[in-house]
């Protein structure tokens, strides 16, 4: 007879230690955070597909997704890097001196490919959009957020995030208003990054000498495990961000538009979700380290327990919903990109698999080469996908090529993870969760013809998907121990 646990902490012995390290209130400070960082932005975008309509909001989406995806791929998994290194600092000193020794060698490379790029924009098409690109890439040099996350001062991330993104909401509000605006809109976004990086600076001035940014002589210690891991951050950056890319030059940018915004939605609980993975990933390193191999399993599993909790009730309800969320977020010009988010959105499963028997699991058994090794094979699925399915299929290959990314991805994550532990009951938990939800689809679909309001029945089904998530939570699976994530806080006076 299997025996359900009743609390967080029969769950795993783990996280009364990381109440005592008060990662407990990390947890929250970080989805707080998570929650400003892409509700706002979220709040933006529709506004701005709104107003500029499939086309004008494709063109702009993908000179973004083309800078992000730069200035991405040339940080080299700094802020992996950085937050590695900063563990292994033991003052605050020198924390600030590796603070300073990345920060000059990411403006090294800002420079350089800063350079590159405003040649590529002045001189092609999109020159229009210069030089804003290049704004946009050295917003992301001052993107200071995993030393903040480090050495924990949540309290300036989320009141610098919710004002400054508020400011810039409105102001898109007021000026963008037609399908001209699109360089407007753009450049609201260049921006607000802009001044997120500099409120950073100006921040950490009082404690951080930067007049000697290039004085520092200290050198950072790169080991293997480093260099692994940025060279996995290269890898996935490509593979989740080429799509977009490649789509334009095989398609207009209204099809962009509409599988852009289509993909951002998709993509919207995984940012959430994301908060608690960096939580978890520091108390199984120190679970790893301690050799509390039977805790350490215990944290794994829940981990993969809350995610597919909060994730699998949110995938059946954006399926079902999913005309209704496309036209209220786009409007009438991204009607067709329904169909883009009823495949997108399964891949939510997937990346819940590869985060936690790859990314979490691989990294905190310092395990960085065969993590490596799964993002490396994502890429070079993403490419032959790509460049195989979007040529003749358009949006809709697209969409299938990133399924077939994350499924490749999420079963390498297994394979390897089966090295260590038994996946075969964390597999059977999510099939379970899966057909418990069938029926759940069947009542959404029968509420959809009753309510024709698109609001009003989205509302609805979100309600009746967090009654129903719980119920199945409470008495089919009887995870007692995830009521415990609302309530511990003030049962131990946090």
């Amino acid at each position: 007879m299997v025996r359900h646990p009743n609390s967080l902490e029969e769950f795993g012995g783990g996280i009364k230690k990381i109440i005592a390290m008060k990662l407990k209130i990390a947890v929250w400070n970080n989805l707080l955070y998570t929650a400003i960082q892409f509700s706002l932005p979220i709040l933006s975008m529709s506004w701005m597909a709104h107003a500029l309509g499939s086309y004008g909001f494709g063109e702009l989406s993908w000179v973004e997704n083309v800078s992000r995806l730069i200035a991405l791929f040339f940080s080299l998994g700094i802020p992996l890097y950085g937050h590695k290194a900063l563990q292994c600092c033991k003052t605050a000193n020198e924390k600030r001196d590796v603070l300073l020794v990345i920060l000059r060698f990411h403006l090294l490379i800002t420079l350089f490919v800063g350079a590159g790029m405003g040649i590529y924009f002045f001189q092609y098409e999109h020159r229009r959009f210069f030089p804003w690109p290049v704004v946009y890439l050295v917003s992301q040099l001052l993107q200071l957020e995993w030393y903040f996350q480090a050495i924990q001062r949540y309290d300036f991330l989320i009141k610098r995030s919710l004002f400054i993104r508020l400011v810039s909401l409105v102001m898109v509000m007021i000026w963008v208003k037609s399908p001209e605006d699109v360089i407007t809109g753009f450049s609201f976004i260049c921006l607000t990054q802009l001044i997120l990086g500099l409120s950073n600076i100006f921040y950490l001035n009082r404690e951080v000498e930067f007049h000697k940014l290039f004085q520092i002589k200290r050198k950072i210690r790169l080991d293997k495990s480093l260099l692994y891991l940025s060279i996995s951050s290269v890898f996935v950056t490509i593979y989740t961000m080429l799509d977009t890319v490649v789509l334009r030059y095989f398609s207009d940018f209204r099809f962009v538009g509409n599988y852009f915004l289509s993909l951002r939605i998709a993509k919207m609980p995984m940012l959430v979700l994301g908060a608690m993975v960096p939580i978890f990933l520091m108390q199984l390193v120190a679970d790893h380290q301690k050799k509390s191999i039977t805790e350490y399993f215990k944290n794994l599993e829940m981990s993969f327990k809350t995610m597919i909790i909060v994730a699998i009730p949110i995938v059946f309800c954006v399926f079902e919903n999913a005309t209704q969320i496309v036209m209220i977020m786009g409007g009438d010009s991204f009607s067709s990109g329904s169909v883009f988010l009823r495949l997108l959105i399964w891949i939510l499963p997937l990346t819940i698999i590869s985060n936690v028997f790859g990314y979490q699991l691989l990294v905190s058994m310092d395990r960085e080469r065969n993590y490596g090794f799964i993002s490396m094979i994502g890429f070079l699925v993403a490419l032959i996908s790509f460049f195989s399915l979007i040529p003749s299929y358009g949006p809709l290959g697209a969409a299938y090529a990133v399924f077939i990314t994350e499924f490749s991805v999420a079963c390498m994550s297994l394979l390897y993870a089966r090295s260590v532990l038994n996946v075969r009951g964390n597999v059977a938990y999510l099939m379970k969760w899966l057909f418990c939800f069938i029926p759940f689809g069947f009542l959404l679909h029968e509420l959809n013809g009753l309510i024709p309001d698109g609001i009003l029945i989205l509302c609805i089904d979100f309600v009746v998907m967090g009654l129903y998530g719980l119920v199945c939570v409470k008495f089919i699976f009887k995870d007692l121990w995830f009521f415990d994530w609302f309530t511990i806080r003030k049962r131990h006076g946090e």
